[in-house]
């Protein structure tokens, strides 16, 4: 059976360098461009309510309305994917986003208590300045959802966060406070 391996960040934000031109240091190098045309968009959707404390599971193709530019678009295909996720949860707990940590950690808590699924696998971190894993993957909803409550209970450590590093961490693993893990590398499955 295949799963789908997902990678949420809560709050993200990526603030990307810019790139350094070839004219600007004297060279003028023509680069390969690539058009691609498509028919079809897969656009994945997760719908709350306006106090974002409902999900909203069972929607319809009929519930849905696609605009580009304005003008609706035919929605050609629908599906609810029902295959078992594998999760990680990657949230920042720095002091950073204080005011907005509660943003950030309650959803983590409705779609453990109200999205998992008891087939999904499941793991969560947090990071400020380096990450550190809160659960491991597990199926345990009740391991998770005690990981999210111990996470708002405490105080974040430090004004600074390191994004990137917690990401590279999340996909290729490594060793962190002698806990081995191993990363999403390592787990089989497609993304979605």
């Amino acid at each position: 059976m295949k799963r789908r391996i997902l990678i949420l960040l809560l709050p993200l934000l990526l603030f990307l360098p810019p790139a350094v031109s070839d004219r600007a240091a004297g060279q003028t190098k023509q680069e390969p461009q690539i058009r691609v045309t498509t028919e079809l968009v897969r656009v994945p959707v997760v719908a709350i309510d306006k106090h974002k404390d409902r999900l909203f599971t069972e929607l319809k193709q009929e519930n849905f309305t696609i605009l580009e530019n304005g003008v609706r678009q035919t929605i050609t295909g629908f599906e609810s994917d029902k295959a078992p996720l594998t999760l990680l949860l990657l949230l920042e707990d720095s002091r950073i986003i204080q005011y907005i940590r509660g943003e950030a950690i309650r959803p983590a808590g409705i779609f453990i208590s109200q999205i998992l699924e008891p087939q999904d696998y499941a793991a969560i971190m947090a990071f400020d300045l380096r990450p550190r894993v809160l659960a491991d993957f597990t199926k345990n909803r009740q391991k998770l959802v005690s990981a999210v409550n111990d996470l708002a209970r405490g105080f974040p450590a430090f004004s600074e966060s390191n994004l990137f590093d917690a990401v590279k961490f999340a996909l290729t693993g490594g060793t962190l406070d002698d806990f081995d893990y191993k990363g999403l590398a390592e787990i089989e499955g497609r993304t979605g």
